[in-house]
């Protein structure tokens, strides 16, 4: 999809919160589900729903990723049937912090929920970073790290202009809150 069609589908969706499938990797099935809640020129902010019909978190996905975004199917038709039955909402929103742009929204958010976070860099498609955001300015981000087995893993400086994901809240990142937690008692 070209960028102008991916950005205007990606305003038209984000003002109505429907819920659609992303997916950013045109050689691969799998893909995002949820609202598009936020954008800016390069990035969107996706509140995440997960198979069962429950908040999944957030994550930031790159426009030009983007390979095609699908409004109406059987399984999207599915997911709002169950998101009916247990319309749960997630303890992270982004409206609750309004910046300047998507990556600093979701950081912003992370910082005040203490919440986990995953980072991709420069379109690895792995979670190179994972840990609690201790602060950021323009150009570079502090992350207190932890393995995924919980355990705290040394101090990330990353550049802001390197993450091409983030992802907030999702399970992946509660498994290892809750790994860190129970190491904490």
């Amino acid at each position: 999809m070209c960028y102008d069609t991916i950005l205007s589908k990606t305003k038209r969706l984000s003002q109505n919160r429907k819920i659609v499938c992303i997916y950013d990797d045109e050689y691969d099935d799998s893909f995002y589900c949820g609202s598009i809640i936020s954008f800016d020129d390069t990035f969107i902010l996706v509140d995440m729903i997960s198979p069962d019909g429950n908040p999944d978190g957030l994550i930031v996905l790159s426009i030009d990723n983007i390979c095609k975004i699908i409004e109406r199917s059987s399984y999207l038709s599915r997911i709002k049937k169950l998101k009916a039955v247990d319309d749960r909402k997630l303890p992270l929103s982004a409206d609750e912090v309004k910046m300047d742009g998507v990556i600093e929204t979701i950081l912003a958010i992370a910082i005040q929920n203490d919440a986990m976070v995953a980072i991709s860099l420069c379109e690895s498609g792995y979670n190179n970073i994972q840990g609690f955001v201790q602060s950021f300015d323009d150009k570079i981000c502090v992350v207190r790290q932890f393995d995924l087995v919980g355990e705290y893993d040394g101090i990330a400086y990353v550049l802001i202009e390197k993450i091409t994901q983030i992802t907030c809240g999702s399970r992946t990142e509660d498994e290892v809150m809750t790994l860190f937690r129970i190491g904490e008692e």
